[in-house]
């Protein structure tokens, strides 16, 4: 394994980025209203697909918008050309990480079956496309809140089926993240890398929404240990992960995997009252967490993106290990590339153990420094304040496991969970704390190890008032 090979990005990644930057540009002054400047940014942007099966529609959408006749299908084109770019950098990166790290490949997802929408589910997510549009055409820096107003009734039937499921998570939280931004003050003071991924995304999934759950697991059976939690959140919705190592019964190679919980929320509901979203499924999770403890997983699946599903599964007996050995069995492989449709630079995620690291400060951020003197930004950030390792002096890091992932035009290390000083528990405790049961034995700090301790010290008053709320609203 070599990190140095990381620190110089693949050939032509800088020059899709600037392209890509060029069409949030135009989308953030709005295609209505381009100078000769933007106007040879978008020329810039059509000619990269020239020859490509994407030059045509491409062309035929920018001569649209040079004529000033603006619909939906003339945004599409953009939004496919723009996610095929990001697409384009994420297979580069993919391959410059397996070449460096020396992995073995996994099966890419498959692309999921497209849905066929019935006239209702066509009306819901025509709508999305339409606010879509007005955006693109009045420009992110130019869009006032009164435009969004007529979207919040078509939000609400797109949460209401499950057939648009993926398409009302995504527009939750860009609709009330615009809500809550706009108006901005000029370009320059709009986010337009992640509006214009937003907003290509959005397009992308109300045009061609695809099947939801048609997926299927391959069975499985084995023991699974909890390794750390991956938590993200917007002010309406929150995802979260366990992440550990599945060991099969059958004898095959260990492999890293995870469970996934995600729930619609109000921004109320903020730190480690986010846990009690998914109680009580996530309970014993979070207590395998605390205790260093296990799963055997009598009946599950594995979904081909690597994730873990559960019917049955049961504690299993507290057993000495060593977790330096057993992470190391499961970071040899890159996880499952994803289907055409999502591919993009953020979902690269690559699970890695550092057996010596040195953490300094850097600034702002803080920097890690590996065994053979290679270092790298910590990406301390993606882990929320509240969590175990936002609570402690990252300089004391000696061991990490993580993730190395690509953010802000560089490869970074993710904490997962690492060797260090521990942070002070939620509460302080009535006597001392004794070691896990487990084998982690000491000095570890998994994220998510105090979760279910912060719910007691700290009973989330605001998810059952609002439950209690909303029982009285459904009964009157």
């Amino acid at each position: 394994m070599s990190l140095a090979d990381l620190q110089k990005l693949p050939e032509g990644l800088a020059e899709a980025a600037t392209i890509v930057d060029g069409l949030d540009l135009c989308l953030a002054m709005g295609m209505s209203r381009l100078s000769d400047l933007e106007r040879e940014k978008l020329t810039a942007f059509g000619e990269v697909f020239a020859g490509s099966p994407l030059g045509e529609p491409v062309k035929v959408a920018l001569e649209a918008i040079a004529e000033s006749r603006f619909a939906p299908e003339h945004f599409l084109p953009l939004a496919i050309a723009r996610a095929s770019l990001q697409a384009s950098q994420h297979d580069a990166l993919r391959a410059q990480l397996a070449a460096a790290l020396q992995l073995a490949d996994s099966p890419a997802v498959e692309a999921p079956s497209l849905q066929v929408q019935d006239r209702e589910a066509v009306a819901r997510l025509s709508a999305a496309q339409h606010l879509l549009a007005e955006l693109a055409i009045s420009g992110f820096a130019n869009a006032q809140p009164e435009q969004l107003a007529g979207f919040a009734r078509h939000l609400e039937a797109l949460q209401e089926h499950a057939d648009s499921a993926r398409a009302a998570a995504l527009f939750t939280s860009f609709f009330h993240e615009l809500l809550e931004t706009l108006p901005v003050d000029g370009p320059e003071k709009a986010p337009r890398r992640r509006w214009g991924d937003l907003w290509s995304r959005g397009f992308i999934t109300a045009s061609y929404p695809a099947q939801p759950d048609s997926a299927q697991p391959r069975p499985a059976k084995g023991l699974f240990t909890p390794i750390g939690s991956d938590v993200r959140s917007s002010a309406f919705f929150c995802a979260a992960a366990i992440h550990g190592v599945f060991q099969p019964d059958d004898g095959g190679p260990a492999f890293w995997t995870w469970m996934a919980f995600q729930s619609y929320k109000v921004d109320l509901i903020s730190g480690h009252e986010n846990w009690a979203l998914f109680r009580p499924a996530i309970d014993p999770l979070l207590q395998a967490l605390a205790d260093g403890g296990t799963f055997q997983i009598n009946e599950g699946g594995v979904f081909p993106d690597g994730r873990l599903t559960a019917v049955e599964m049961t504690a299993a007996p507290a057993t000495s290990f060593d977790p330096v050995a057993l992470v190391e069995k499961a970071v040899g492989q890159l996880p499952p590339a994803p289907d055409v449709y999502t591919r993009h630079p953020v979902h690269l995620a690559q699970p890695v153990l550092l057996r010596e690291i040195a953490v300094t400060k850097a600034g702002e951020g803080w920097m890690a420094k590996s065994a053979d003197g290679v270092t790298l930004p910590l990406f301390a950030e993606a882990n929320p304040d509240w969590s175990e390792l936002g609570a402690i002096d990252l300089a004391t890091l000696t061991q990490l496991v993580g993730f190395i992932r690509f953010d802000a035009g560089a490869w970074r290390l993710q904490p997962l969970c690492g060797r260090a000083k521990l942070p002070d528990p939620p509460a302080p405790p009535k006597k001392k704390v004794k070691p896990p049961k487990g084998g982690w034995g000491e000095g570890w700090v998994r994220t998510g190890m105090y979760a279910l301790a912060a719910l007691t010290a700290s009973p989330s008053e605001t998810l059952e008032v609002l439950s209690e709320r909303a029982s009285k609203l459904l009964r009157s």
